[in-house]
């Protein structure tokens, strides 16, 4: 069992990944029930894309290893990329409850609990994650997305305020404050956030169309219309 857990070890370094899988499950033939093969039969399938079988893969794991915070994180990944996001956030809810102190597995169920528009629980679950770390620009831009969606803009434009201080060249985060001051009606500060946008991606359509809509509730109709034209 060692040699072809070893073996299946060795070619994944090297991104062999076909010859990887089957000596993971040629050691899977040796011992059925052995989390660690079934683990790394998991983690190599997720790494292919094959999303529905790295599920199953966990799922096997778990059956061995059932306190595994890891195991549960890793199904929860694996049920986010194919949408099943209500299961997504009930894996990711177990591993929370082995591994409390682990930022991205309260990152995972927060981004879970959004996906199936559980948007108060989520919030709670991104403040867990940006407790654990406060510079994690994804968390602050994933719990501005659901303030957002909740229409509790003030505290969404901080949000996306402390992930584009984080990261400068994060363009959401700049356009989605901009929507956010227009849905407030706050004009000149959405010509700000939209200005961000643009000095980094001069055509980004979005921020185009945020910028006129801003110059056009200013009554500077000239201006939008000028905007409008670089589309």
């Amino acid at each position: 069992l060692g040699t072809w857990l070893a073996k299946g070890d060795a070619l994944e370094a090297l991104e062999q990944r076909a010859d990887a899988l089957s000596a993971y499950e040629s050691a899977l033939r040796l011992d059925p029930r052995n989390a660690g093969a079934w683990a790394r039969k998991a983690t190599l399938l997720f790494a292919l894309d094959r999303y529905d079988d790295a599920a199953k893969a966990y799922d096997a794991a778990l059956e061995a290893d059932p306190g595994s915070a890891d195991l549960w994180h890793g199904k929860a990944r694996a049920l986010y990329r194919l949408k099943a996001y209500a299961d997504a956030a009930d894996a990711a809810d177990r591993a929370t409850r082995y591994a409390p102190e682990d930022r991205k597995t309260w990152y995972v169920y927060a981004m879970s609990l959004q996906g199936a528009q559980r948007l108060e629980q989520s919030v709670a679950a991104f403040d867990r994650a940006l407790g654990l770390d406060p510079s994690d620009g994804k968390a602050w831009f994933g719990k501005a997305r659901s303030l957002e969606s909740l229409k509790r803009y003030e505290e969404a434009i901080a949000a996306y305020h402390h992930a584009a201080e984080i990261e400068p060249g994060f363009v959401p985060a700049w356009l989605r404050e901009g929507s956010c001051h227009l849905e407030l009606h706050r004009y000149e500060e959405a010509l700000d956030a939209f200005a961000r946008v643009l000095e980094r991606e001069p055509r980004n359509g979005d921020g185009v169309r945020g910028q006129a809509d801003a110059l056009e509730a200013l009554g500077r109709t000239a201006d939008a219309f000028a905007a409008s034209e670089r589309l």
